[in-house]
């Protein structure tokens, strides 16, 4: 076994240790795969594989699986295709004859078996044997260190880390073997490196897979009501997708169309990102603004939550709903008075079926439970708890509503210190802020309320990324014109990471799924004045159709041994995109045609290599 890290150390090159990007440190995925195969060669006999040519079908996956996403699955029925298994002597049970079909089914189960436990346990315990493997932060592709890069890298983060941020505890009443035997909320930690830094996540723990009842009954008792109580209570003046902030954008500029006669004024645009935000955040301060919230629902000490679904005609459940409420009489519309068991109410024209599910909590079982997920939530190895001083723990179920409802609470102090602020909004994203403004001193105003904000919610701004523009500006992936306040998705922003999939038939019905998925933002595609207007609208449009393209591109490579490609049958793709953008919006009307498309289509899969330059 000693000579295998000498062949890892030869065909894996040192990283430059100077170099300063995290992310470039990790080594090339070429290089990886180089190594799992040259390992497989020497330690797997053909044998087991039937032929060399059988083998090389099989290895022709292993760049699939080391070029894959986090999600992304690759079925053992891709990888055997095309491989011959009355060449394979091992599982035939007559030699020198050919497998009959009971036979060739068993066979191929068996194949199929070892096949699994290649990919599934050999080649991933191969590669942790000598690469730490994670994702990138914000992205769900695979890195790959060398464990001696990764060690220096996180050694000396890990150690300011626990010095700024945690509390470094010998724990003996907390483990990985019970979850109702912790005293705490403990979890695994892990970090995922960014170009500077790294994103550290904790990954709670559940209980063993023969013991998760108990904190699945936990969560569907205490910790999910108790949630949902103060999603309710929480002030509710921040975004917590990319379609809200087109929503809140357009609202913006709706309202300024109508003061100024159907015309844009002149607005000024101030970008910043809030710095380590997670890990900044007082407790103090948390414990404060809750109190504030379930004060500002109700005077009353008991809140209730009421579960009941909303269905069909047909009968199917439509969706979940519940009510907060602090008097149980504001739930009597609920209950089942004078009516048969499964007789619905009609409520607002919907039917309405009671779960016969009321919680109940006082203020202080809110507020001790809260409590309770920062300050006894902890990482736990060797014997020793890593406690927070200080911010939340990214990965555990509250921590991201918690913080929302600590800087909903931080939006509304800049609105207050404002004063008036008719024409100014505040868009937040976790931690990234736009203020849009037709006043220029609004903006001035802002950053010194800013700046005495910084204080109370412990708020560091990121210098790197603020940003003052007149013009443009972009924000959580979005490209927004501020002078026409029209918001556009450029092909940048769009994922066109490959996709693993066996035919090309199966990849269009999947790239069709993706343009119904993304034009599910309709604003984005909205020729109203007061939305995308024609030109942006266009723009989007186009965007739409060229990620789609060079998403087809990318994931050619991984289908064009496996499946033949015909150009006819991508045309007639294109045209069913068309037809169902058609049916969204007026494509001719704003420019956007399928011969002139269509030509541009041809130039890209020229300069790709996927059709000839005679075609």
């Amino acid at each position: 076994m000693k000579e295998y890290p000498y062949i890892v150390d030869q065909i894996c090159v040192n990283n430059n240790s100077d170099e300063k990007d995290n992310l470039s440190l990790s080594t090339e995925k070429s290089k990886v795969i180089e190594v799992i195969m040259t390992i497989i060669y020497k330690i797997i006999p053909v044998e087991l594989f039937g032929t060399s040519k059988n083998r090389g079908l099989i290895m022709r996956s292993i760049p699939r699986l080391i070029n894959t996403t986090v999600i992304a699955k690759i079925s053992m029925e891709d990888v055997i295709r095309s491989v011959k298994l009355n060449q394979i002597s091992w599982i035939k049970p007559r030699a020198q004859r050919t497998l009959s079909k009971p036979e060739f089914i068993r066979a191929k189960k068996l194949f199929c078996s070892f096949i699994s436990w290649l990919f599934q346990v050999f080649i991933c315990k191969i590669t942790a044997a000598f690469f730490y493997v994670t994702q990138a932060s914000q992205k769900n592709r695979l890195l790959f260190f060398r464990h001696h890069i990764w060690n220096r890298m996180t050694k000396k983060y890990l150690s300011k880390y626990v010095t700024n941020h945690l509390i470094n505890l010998k724990d003996t009443q907390n483990s990985f073997s019970n979850y109702s035997d912790n005293k705490d909320f403990i979890g695994n930690l892990s970090l995922q490196p960014k170009k500077s830094g790294f994103r550290l996540i904790v990954k709670p723990f559940k209980g063993s897979w023969d013991k998760k009842v108990e904190y699945l009954t936990y969560q569907k008792r205490i910790l999910r009501p108790v949630m949902q109580i103060l999603q309710k209570v929480r002030i509710h003046n921040s975004c917590s997708s990319v379609t809200e902030i087109i929503d809140r954008i357009y609202s913006y500029k709706s309202q300024l169309l109508a003061s100024y006669d159907g015309k844009i004024p002149t607005i000024y645009c101030y970008k910043f990102d809030a710095q380590n935000a997670y890990d900044s955040v007082p407790h103090d301060i948390v414990l404060r603004v809750l109190s504030e919230r379930l004060n500002a629902f109700t005077n009353k000490d008991m809140i209730y939550l009421q579960s009941f679904n909303e269905i069909s005609k047909s009968g199917l459940v439509r969706r979940r709903r519940n009510v907060v409420v602090d008097c149980l009489t504001d739930l009597s519309v609920l209950r089942n008075i004078d009516q048969h068991e499964n007789e619905p109410y009609i409520i607002n024209s919907k039917r309405i079926i009671d779960n016969h599910e009321t919680f109940q909590f006082t203020k202080s079982e809110i507020l001790s439970l809260a409590d309770r997920q920062y300050k006894n939530t902890c990482f736990h190895t060797d014997s020793r708890s890593y406690y927070r001083k200080i911010g939340f723990y990214q990965g555990f179920p509250m921590s991201a509503l918690l913080f929302n409802i600590v800087y909903d609470s931080l939006v509304a102090d800049f609105y207050a210190g404002l004063g008036s602020h008719e024409e100014t909004t505040i868009v937040r994203l976790m931690d990234d802020f736009l203020v849009l403004s037709t006043k220029k001193h609004h903006i001035n105003k802002l950053k010194k309320v800013t700046s005495r904000c910084m204080k109370t919610y412990n708020l560091s701004i990121n210098r790197l990324k603020t940003e003052f523009s007149t013009s443009e500006v972009s924000f959580a992936g979005l490209h927004i014109c501020i002078k026409k306040l029209v918001c556009h998705k450029l092909l940048e922003d769009y994922n066109n990471s490959p996709i693993q999939t066996s035919t090309f038939q199966k990849l269009y019905k999947i790239l069709i799924k993706f343009v119904q998925l993304r034009t599910k933002i309709a604003s984005l595609f909205d020729l109203s004045i007061d939305k995308s207007e024609r030109a942006g609208c266009k723009k989007n449009v186009l965007s739409l159709l060229k990620s789609i393209l060079f998403k087809f591109c990318n994931s050619y490579r991984l289908l064009k041994t496996k499946s033949d490609f015909k150009i006819s049958n991508f045309y007639h793709f294109l045209t069913k995109i068309f037809s169902f953008l058609t049916t969204k919006l007026p494509l001719n009307d704003i420019g956007v045609n399928l011969d002139r498309f269509w030509l541009y289509t041809l130039r890209i899969l020229k300069h790709k290599r996927i059709i000839q330059n005679s075609v």
